[in-house]
């Protein structure tokens, strides 16, 4: 346990090096985040805002609305409860989700160039970045179709069995995120390969290559979070203790939203470190390479080489 926190931080610490010397890197979630609101509100206001016959704030426009959108069923309490969505919103649900898939994967393509980009010296560029993943529109829309589809089938297909059913639903689904993993590198690195069937492949067969090494290194990575968590929550308590002893409340709200502003900002910058070292992890496993700050040596210790 201690030789994989102790790991973990020897990544984390690389990662970070690389981040405080192109830190427009950071900049690629948060569009991310502001771009899909932006969808989610032009889809979602047009919904919540339809006329009713009452006021927006009561609670008979939202009563109305429920049952335009879903289909009623009697639940476990004999009452009346919402259980499908009506049949015709179900295009308006897909229309929603294909701007979106294309909107995050599109600025993945942007970050992970630039990623690249940094690996070799070169300046990080948002426009350069953007520019980059609007040469590849229309992979990256062939991608975030197939992609959208089979998370869809995914979990259609749990919703729609049994426990066991949804055990096997389940490991298709992790089976399908780990095969996927470098489906971002190799839309960035390999311009002939252009159908979302040849990009799984790819990135399956890139991870067969160092199937050890993949799921080590990205799991490693996130390994401090579990002691950043703990460590955070045990603060929390020590200023319960003191405020309860010193009859002040406000010391209980004051650590609790400290807390929750440092954790999110570590959970912001462990995400964005993760995909710098997934696209280290994808240049050593495809070409050999070893990107800066990382070492030979670092990797070796994350991980032992798959013959």
């Amino acid at each position: 346990m201690f030789d994989r926190i102790a790991r973990s931080w020897m990544l984390l610490k690389a990662t970070i090096a690389i981040l405080s010397d192109n830190a427009k890197l950071l900049i690629f979630p948060a569009m991310n985040v502001i771009f899909i609101t932006g969808i989610l509100l032009f889809f979602v206001a047009p919904v919540v805002l339809v006329g009713t016959g009452y006021a927006l704030t009561s609670e008979q426009h939202w009563t109305a609305l429920g049952h335009k959108l879903f289909e009623y069923g009697p639940g476990k309490n004999g009452q009346l409860e919402p259980v499908a969505l009506q049949a015709q919103w179900y295009a308006y649900v897909v229309l929603l989700y294909i701007p979106c898939m294309f909107c995050a994967t599109f600025l993945n393509v942007a970050m992970y160039s630039q990623i690249l980009a940094a690996f070799r010296g070169e300046v990080v560029s948002i426009r350069n970045g953007l520019r980059f993943a609007a040469q590849r529109s229309w992979t990256i829309l062939g991608w975030s179709l197939f992609a959208g589809a089979i998370g869809y089938l995914i979990r259609a297909l749990e919703e729609r069995v049994g426990f066991v059913g949804r055990l096997l639903v389940s490991l298709i689904g992790v089976a399908w995120s780990v095969a996927s993993v470098f489906a971002i590198p190799v839309i960035v690195c390999q311009a002939e390969t252009k159908s979302p069937f040849s990009i799984l492949k790819e990135s399956a067969g890139t991870l067969r290559k160092t199937w050890g090494e993949t799921l080590a290194g990205y799991v490693g990575l996130s390994g401090l979070n579990l002691l950043v968590i703990f460590g955070g929550l045990g603060v929390v308590g020590v200023s319960v203790v003191l405020a309860l002893a010193l009859n002040q409340f406000w010391i209980i709200i004051a650590t609790g939203v400290l807390f929750l502003i440092l954790f999110l900002s570590y959970s912001y910058v462990v995400s964005v470190a993760q995909q710098v070292f997934i696209c280290a992890l994808y240049l050593y496993a495809s070409e050999g390479t070893v990107a800066a700050p990382y070492s030979q040596e670092m990797f070796d210790q994350a991980w032992k080489t798959k013959n």
